[in-house]
């Protein structure tokens, strides 16, 4: 299922979608557009919301991922003075702009940052898959990703600069 926000992501994707479906001309109208408001009023779709919780397990490991990203945006924030502290902090680490928002502030100056502002960011990132992936993905798949993570020549290289892989 298309929605509106993945034609936005990556690089030409309304494009590809166009060509692989054969479509030549696409016409994409507001919802308050006469015409689409009034098809929408005639065919009211029957929405049913359905929520899972989360296991206690779950929560536990979601817990933890937030306390490390705070410990990390903490760290951050202590080691770069030029990076706004309202701007970066958990709550932003967790939206879609927070990657955008850390290049706004940090690109300029990429190449003079230190290894461990690097490694930081990278944690970030990562911390942040971690958390979707939480949610996405069944126990089994989540785990063995995370198995993954732990087992990664790449990862046993940085260990010392992210220590947080190496917990329980």
């Amino acid at each position: 299922v298309l929605i509106p926000e993945s034609f936005m992501t990556g690089f030409c994707q309304l494009e590809r979608i166009m060509k692989n479906l054969f479509v030549r001309h696409i016409y994409l109208w507001p919802r308050f557009h006469a015409v689409v408001n009034a098809a929408l009023q005639r065919h009211k779709p029957d929405v049913v919301e359905l929520r899972q919780q989360m296991t206690p397990n779950m929560t536990a490991v979601q817990l933890a991922i937030l306390d490390i990203m705070k410990a990390c945006v903490v760290e951050l924030r202590n080691t770069n003075s030029t990076l706004d502290a309202e701007s970066v902090t958990v709550e932003n680490c967790l939206g879609k702009p927070f990657d955008q928002i850390i290049k706004l502030y940090l690109d300029p100056m990429w190449n003079e940052l230190s290894y461990q502002t690097k490694q930081l960011v990278h944690d970030l990132k990562m911390l942040r898959t971690l958390l979707f992936f939480l949610t996405q993905y069944d126990c089994v798949t989540f785990y063995s990703y995370l198995e993954s993570l732990r087992s990664s020549g790449v990862t046993r290289a940085f260990a010392d600069q992210s220590p947080w892989i190496f917990m329980d």
